[in-house]
């Protein structure tokens, strides 16, 4: 699936209108995100994209990639200088279902939540509230075994980002 960058920004971010500071790995220094600028949010949508494009790579996608494209995604925006987010994992009951998306102190970053089928979500959510998110039972913290080995997770972080 081909798809170009209008087709992919549909982006919540309603309540993301200051800048988004964090501290970096140390603790020591303090960098601004810049999601007044959509810096955060084009980086977002720009690896969403290279999802769609890498197709070949990713079968199916979105549907079944949330924990897969979670560890990439948290890996790609680590190497921009974004920091470290942690991957929530969450479940509903009836039907069964599973889903997974990313967070740092509140805020919410999900490119796979389109993958549900009459539920309309847009194909990229950053924001800080998110009913839809809500309505997920989040998993406790345990281990989760790699989705990938280390060379087919390189592979397909290879294919998506030289697709962007």
């Amino acid at each position: 699936m081909t798809s170009d960058c209008n087709q992919v920004s549909s982006i919540s971010y309603p309540d993301v209108g200051e800048t988004y500071v964090s501290n970096d790995e140390n603790g020591s220094s303090r960098r601004a995100l810049n999601l007044d600028g959509h810096t955060l949010v084009s980086k977002i949508t720009s690896f969403r994209s290279g999802c769609e494009r890498a197709s070949l790579a990713l079968p199916s996608f979105p549907a079944g990639w949330c924990g897969a494209v979670c560890d990439l995604l948290e890996e790609y925006l680590r190497r921009e200088g974004f920091g470290a987010f942690d991957s929530i994992c969450g479940e509903r009951c009836h039907p069964y279902l599973s889903h997974a998306w990313l967070t740092r102190d509140g805020l919410i970053v999900d490119i796979t939540a389109d993958q549900f089928t009459g539920e309309h979500q847009p194909a990229v959510i950053v924001t800080y509230h998110s009913p839809w998110h809500a309505t997920w039972t989040q998993r406790p913290p345990r281990p989760i075994p790699p989705f990938m080995t280390e060379r087919q997770f390189q592979q397909f972080y290879d294919a998506i980002v030289g697709a962007m």
